[in-house]
């Protein structure tokens, strides 16, 4: 529930606490890992694969879609 200043629960930190960069931090943030070529090509070679499957499944989705609100056929009974 919120009080009189519109707020819910405690305020947050003001501006002049809080610390930037590795201040305070006994090490600093780590790096990306260095990936050698062959990683890489794996790594892409997987993505590639993975973004196929991701399209496939997407246009069988909106086939089935369509072929569901497509009216039946004239002379086929149904």
């Amino acid at each position: 529930m919120r009080d009189k200043t519109r707020t819910n629960g405690k305020p947050g930190p003001s501006g002049s606490n809080r610390t930037s960069g590795t201040d305070g931090r006994k090490t600093p943030r780590e790096t990306a890992p260095q990936r050698t070529d062959a990683e890489r090509e794996t790594t892409q070679t997987g993505l590639r694969i993975l973004a196929r499957m991701i399209a496939r499944a997407h246009l069988r989705r909106d086939m089935d879609q369509a072929a569901q609100k497509r009216p039946p056929e004239p002379g086929t009974g149904a």
